[in-house]
């Protein structure tokens, strides 16, 4: 199993940088992302003012779907 550090770098080589500062990288989500955004977006805390928390199928869905405005738009609804 990879350690965190591993991960992280594998996320960041594969992804495409938007912005990056001192203390702060936006980039790209990329697949591995996953467990990050279903922790979130099945959160029913975190999903208070939505319509609820995410089925693992729909975490899936909105990642695809911020993945495919990147290759079309060249941002996603968060950038």
């Amino acid at each position: 199993m990879q350690g965190e550090g591993a991960i992280l770098e594998e996320m960041l080589s594969s992804a495409g940088y938007i912005l990056e500062t001192e203390r702060l990288i936006l980039r790209e989500m990329v697949q591995g992302d996953l467990p990050a955004l279903c922790a979130m977006l099945q959160d029913p805390e975190v999903m208070y003012a939505y319509e609820g928390p995410f089925s693992d199928a729909e975490a899936q869905a909105w990642l695809d779907g911020q993945r495919t405005r990147y290759r079309e738009d060249g941002a996603s609804s968060l950038t």
